[in-house]
């Protein structure tokens, strides 16, 4: 089985329709996450939002960029409140002027992870939406938040070594 969290996603063809299709839209955007805030194999969390934020004003408006990617990929999620994404967008753009900050905003954008807050938000709301049929990960172990009864077990498995 190929580990996702290696692999760049791409946007879906159309909207989810079942959970199984949330799920797989879900992972895209978490994979796309903690690769800009956390990059899953560094033992510290430093992402590629921050070390490519060194260099000066390119590397912060190529954040940005990945970061409204990540906005992109969550908005074929059917039925997304409009305040979520305006949200998203906010902290996406506050992480981009942190950046632009001399010196001192490279030091702030290691502590500001606008990418997993917004990961964070979305998977409030999945909670919400689809309950029991969506398995929800914790960032920091790559296991699932609690046992689902109704996720593909198939998911479940994929972050752990086989």
């Amino acid at each position: 089985m190929v580990d996702t969290r290696t692999q760049i996603p791409f946007p879906p063809r159309k909207r989810p329709q079942n959970p199984r299709e949330a799920q797989a839209l879900y992972e895209s955007v978490r994979t796309v996450a903690l690769w800009l805030d956390s990059i899953p194999f560094l033992p510290f969390p430093v992402g590629l939002d921050a070390i490519i934020g060194v260099i000066p004003g390119v590397g912060d408006l190529a954040g940005f960029f990945m970061g409204c990617y990540q906005i992109h990929l969550t908005s074929f999620f059917p039925d997304l409140p409009q305040i979520l994404l305006i949200k998203m967008i906010g902290l996406v753009i506050l992480d981009t002027f942190i950046g632009l900050l001399p010196w001192i905003g490279d030091a702030l954008d290691l502590l500001f992870k606008a990418n997993l807050y917004n990961l964070f938000m979305l998977e409030k709301w999945l909670e919400e939406k689809y309950g029991d049929d969506i398995c929800i990960y914790n960032s920091a172990t790559h296991e699932p938040l609690k046992p689902r009864n109704n996720a593909p077990q198939a998911r479940r498995s994929r972050n752990k070594r086989e």
